[in-house]
């Protein structure tokens, strides 16, 4: 049985993890030879991608990330995997705004970025932020020969698609 020249792929919540998921997977078509092939993405959730439900950037900067800043990221600096697309860690990130012009950020994002060090705690809106930014960025360097498609529903089930219908729609 050979390759299908089609692939396509269900990702169920577009939330930190499922942006993580779409970047190693737009990362690894970009690594791979992939001439003559296709990469349909269907991403569903019912909140907006990158923040997700729990990380939007417009709540309160009264709750707090359980984890210091230098901790978490979308993603993985590690020299064995196909390399980034976009961005890197939250800390890198961090760093970035702080040093740049601050243009995109609300006053608000400018000044927690302003006190910020890297063993505090970020609020959760500024995580949402660095999230948002993240997915836009990866979303301008979408590799050659992907579609990917935003669903802002639930998923109610989830089940293969017929062969002849694997293909993009």
């Amino acid at each position: 049985m050979g390759k299908s020249q089609n692939i396509r792929v269900g990702l169920i919540g577009a939330g930190p993890r499922g942006t993580s998921v779409l970047e190693r997977l737009l990362a690894n078509w970009a690594a791979t030879e992939t001439a003559g092939r296709s990469l349909h993405i269907d991403v569903v959730d019912p909140y907006p991608a990158g923040p997700g439900h729990v990380w939007q950037p417009e709540q309160s900067r009264l709750y707090l990330m359980n984890t210091q800043s230098f901790y978490p990221t979308l993603i993985p600096e590690d020299p064995g995997l196909a390399p980034p697309l976009a961005g890197g860690s939250f800390e890198k990130w961090r760093a970035e705004q702080r040093s740049g012009d601050g243009s995109g950020l609300s006053a608000e994002e400018r000044a927690e970025l302003a006190a910020l060090a890297s063993r505090d705690f970020p609020s959760r809106a500024l995580y949402g932020r660095y999230l948002r930014t993240t997915l836009e960025e990866l979303l301008e360097r979408v590799p050659a020969g992907v579609e990917i498609a935003f669903h802002r529903s639930s998923a109610v089930a989830a089940r293969p698609l017929p062969d002849a219908a694997a293909g993009p729609a």
